[in-house]
């Protein structure tokens, strides 16, 4: 299904509430928007962009109520958060569309173009020195494997995988301009094998003290400009 194809479904019926007037006549002004039980919006990802104030505030309205629902593509319920995440996306398009400089308005910042969607960050592309917590994001060098002692072979592949997993879980395509063929030659532009004993690079041994001494991944000895 292409981005162009996708729509959303805002559900939810009569209600006591106070908004319960001020959502209905919001809805009403959208040409998808069928009033009964429940009243149901549906507009595609080409009026989301064009209309995310609105949407937005009648998602705002109607979220907390006992039956509102929302849908993805008729028939696949999200919660209001993946609602609004999934929304992030096209607003950060209409913002695009008002940025002064828009070629670096998808980086992580003006100084790191990332995959080119500030999103887009399950794998870290850029390296900022030090070691990171357990919790944070891992970076495209720690994903590979030592094919000799010092030699470290990128897996160029699970990186691809694990970027296009965060694209589909979060919908980042229905962004208008998002690529992932650009996505793709950026990984694709990663050396392919690192040498752990050169002046950039070494490798990290396990801290168990029962466990050969043998590497297991490599890291930077200084920041590493891609």
């Amino acid at each position: 299904m292409s981005p162009q194809d996708f729509n959303f479904k805002i559900c939810f019926g009569k209600t006591k509430s106070v908004n319960y007037k001020k959502a209905l006549v919001l809805a009403k002004s959208f040409n998808g928007f069928k009033e009964g039980e429940p009243n149901i919006l549906t507009v595609s990802r080409d009026e989301m962009v064009r209309n995310y104030k609105e949407i937005s505030q009648l998602a705002g309205y109607v979220q907390r109520w006992a039956d509102t629902r929302f849908l993805l593509n008729e028939n696949e319920p999200i919660s209001p958060r993946e609602f609004y995440k999934t929304f992030s996306a096209l607003n950060c398009h209409t913002k695009r569309q008002k940025a002064v400089i828009q070629e670096i308005h998808c980086w992580i910042n003006k100084d790191m173009p990332g995959w080119g969607c500030m999103f887009l960050s399950a794998v870290s592309r850029h390296f900022i020195g030090g070691l990171r917590l357990p919790s944070e994001r891992m970076y495209w060098f720690e994903l590979g494997h030592f094919i000799e002692d010092n030699t470290w072979r990128i897996d160029k592949k699970e990186i691809a995988r694990l970027l296009e997993r965060q694209c589909k879980l979060e919908h980042l395509a229905l962004c208008p301009i998002f690529d992932f063929k650009k996505v793709l030659k950026a990984i694709n532009e990663l050396p392919d094998e690192i040498e752990a004993s050169d002046e950039n690079w070494g490798a990290i041994f396990s801290g168990d003290p029962e466990a050969a001494k043998e590497p297991i991944k490599i890291w930077p000895r200084v920041t590493y400009e891609l």
